[in-house]
């Protein structure tokens, strides 16, 4: 894979990418809260050798990107950062078939970019989505307190490595990698807070659009039952569900990983018209 760069004021993103010399669709991975596009580093090349060019933006402050490290200081900055990557991503390839990917925290900026109507995309697919997460997970008082919270003090992100994978090369990839992030500023969970209330009360209202929700079966970080409410309520209950027999939250490091590519391969090359099974 290689990295091309993009100037955001004073703060250059880094965009992965794995081109296939003849493509016939394009994905654009919008990757969760502490991975980084650098965890494709197999779905990449798999997608691509199958003619399908994947294409991933750091979020500021993550993997590659610059900005302080975890920190996203707006709703307004997230959003454009990655507008800004997709629409040149769209220009770069206008006659191809291009599938918006979000997985985890990513299925959330996913549908905050889709409700604010500004990203290109023909088809959708949500990964383990985290739709709706801190609205069951968090009481009020809790919310309350991140929304106040404007700081660029760090929080530790208390997710469980071996919560994503059990497999051994997985999770030695994770904990030897600096770029996986461990921590982010108080008011960037407020900006996830705020993106989350955007979606969730828009009353959906989407284009209609091939839209798909992959996850495994068991998701000891999300609950699925709210992120599978929230994604029929934003969609009108017209997306396809899929599920792996994977017990974990990352598909692409579970055993299931080549039925995943298998199937999103086939998703995205059909622009989103494709038998779940």
């Amino acid at each position: 894979n290689s990295v091309e760069w993009m100037n955001r004021g004073a703060v250059r993103l880094a965009i992965h990418r794995w081109l296939p010399e003849t493509p016939r669709a394009v994905v654009f991975y919008i990757h969760g809260i502490q991975s980084h596009a650098g965890w494709l580093f197999e779905t990449g090349a798999a997608l691509a050798t199958s003619n399908v060019a994947v294409y991933a933006l750091d979020r500021r402050g993550s993997g590659k990107s610059g900005g302080p490290r975890g920190d996203v200081e707006s709703l307004d900055v997230l959003f454009s950062d990655y507008v800004e990557a997709i629409v040149a991503v769209r220009n770069r390839h206008p006659h191809l078939p291009l599938t918006l990917v979000g997985q985890s925290l990513g299925g959330g900026i996913l549908a905050g970019l889709v409700t604010s109507g500004h990203a290109p995309y023909d088809a959708l697919v949500f990964c383990a989505p985290a739709l709706g997460q801190m609205q069951v997970k968090l009481a009020e008082s809790e919310r309350e307190r991140i929304r106040a919270n404007e700081t660029t003090l760090s929080e530790p992100v208390t997710l469980k490595d071996a919560d994503y994978t059990a497999d051994p090369k997985y999770l030695s990839f994770m904990s030897n990698v600096e770029l996986m992030l461990r921590s982010i500023t108080g008011r960037t969970r407020k900006t996830l807070l705020e993106l989350e209330e955007l979606y969730m009360k828009s009353g959906g209202g989407w284009r209609a659009a091939p839209v798909a929700f992959a996850s495994p079966r068991v998701d000891p970080i999300i609950r699925l039952d709210a992120a599978r409410t929230a994604f029929g309520a934003l969609t009108g209950e017209r997306g396809i569900m899929v599920d792996f027999p994977a017990q974990l939250h990352y598909l692409e490091f579970s055993p299931c990983r080549d039925r995943f590519w298998s199937w999103l391969i086939g998703f995205v090359r059909s622009g989103g018209y494709v038998n779940p099974s």
